[in-house]
């Protein structure tokens, strides 16, 4: 009998394995998924330049396109991006502002407003900041989560067309008050499950040029009942308010791709993350796409996209080492012997889902300096256009 229950058991651990669990490409010793993951495909809007063309906006010189929020909604596919302000050096941030593009394709996009910024910096907490949002319809109304003051809080703003924005009184709704925020809270991704709003977000301290900076070295979380009033948490089960100012990230660098020194283990960028929730059986699956930074490169040009995935949205589990990032190119040109030197910077991922396909709005910049704006890439292939 053990004989016959030891072939049972071999026989039922080979149709897990097929059925995406341990030795998964894509998945993992919990059976995660692998749609939306691996692999993303830029899509080429000119064919006819060398350099890939996933661009749906393009910025310029003085003007960086960056941290878009993508949502579909009322018919339109919608999104809200910081645009970053430079000197005539291109060395010195002067300043942000929100835009907002549609599009009833989400192949061909307009700035809405006329193109004038929809959010600018005008209470005193924000400076002369506004950026990294995060849209969300609700309720027949648009709700914003966006960073001001260069990282100094996380506000909220209402609007009933996505143009006019009313800002609350209650503003900045989440401050740095964790040891490991190191003054900075940025990049903040909010949707609502179950009746409760959940935000992750980056901070932490981030050697480099001041954009790198920004951006963040890890993702906390929290949760709120009504999107003002938020409780930080962590794996550990510690809050912040039981545990003021211990509170731990839920995510860390642990890949060398992130940027993790391989000997201390210390460092990288874990940045700009978006969290998207799928119910594809009988449980949740939260999926987080986030910017890491490529060892190597320290102004954030060499940067890409990885992936993590949770059952529970407090304990992740990245895609493995092997896999990930998910969303990178080392070979924009086609030079034998010359490509390989050639990279593209890929950063703040906005995923949404139509029918069983994904799509992503990202920042991407390369390094020739050539072109930076906001991108679209797809999965599983372009036919799922």
């Amino acid at each position: 009998m053990r004989t016959y229950a030891n072939i049972l058991g071999l026989l039922l651990l080979v149709v897990l394995l097929g059925c995406g669990g341990a030795g998964d490409r894509y998945g993992s010793i919990t059976g995660m998924p692998a749609a939306g993951i691996s692999p993303w495909y830029k899509v080429d809007m000119d064919p006819t330049v060398d350099l890939v063309q996933p661009y749906i906006l393009v910025g310029d010189t003085t003007h960086y396109l960056t941290e878009p929020s993508y949502i579909i909604s009322g018919g339109l596919h919608r999104v809200i991006y910081e645009i970053v302000e430079y000197d005539e050096t291109g060395d010195t941030i002067l300043g942000s502002t929100l835009a907002m593009a549609t599009s009833a394709d989400g192949i061909e996009w307009q700035p809405a407003n006329d193109g004038q910024p929809v959010l600018i910096p005008d209470q005193p907490w924000e400076g002369d900041r506004v950026g990294a949002p995060a849209l969300l319809a609700a309720g027949g109304r648009y709700l914003l989560w966006y960073v001001g003051g260069r990282g100094a809080g996380i506000g909220f703003a209402e609007s009933d067309d996505g143009l006019v924005w009313e800002k609350s009184a209650d503003n900045p709704v989440l401050v740095p008050d964790q040891e490991w925020e190191a003054d900075l809270v940025a990049a903040p991704s909010v949707f609502s499950h179950h009746g409760t709003y959940r935000m992750f977000y980056s901070g932490g301290a981030v050697d480099g040029t001041e954009i790198a900076v920004l951006a963040g070295s890890a993702i906390g979380f929290a949760d709120s009942p009504n999107g003002l009033v938020w409780t930080k948490r962590d794996a550990a089960g510690r809050t912040s308010k039981s545990d003021p100012g211990e509170v731990r990230p839920v995510l860390t660098a642990s890949q060398p791709w992130e940027g993790m020194d391989e000997e201390t283990g210390l460092g990288g960028v874990m940045a700009s993350p978006c969290v998207r929730v799928d119910h594809p059986a009988d449980r949740d699956i939260f999926r987080l796409y986030y910017t890491g930074n490529q060892v190597g490169e320290p102004v954030l040009i060499d940067t890409a996209i990885g992936y993590a995935g949770s059952f529970d949205g407090i304990h992740w589990e990245k895609l493995e080492d092997a896999y990930n990032p998910v969303l990178n190119e080392k070979f924009p040109l086609t030079l034998f012997g010359v490509s390989q030197y050639i990279v593209y910077g890929e950063s703040a991922p906005s995923v949404v889902k139509t029918g069983n396909a994904y799509r992503m709005l990202f920042s991407q910049t390369d390094i020739l300096g050539t072109k930076q704006g906001i991108a679209l890439a797809v999965n599983p292939n372009v036919d799922a256009l």
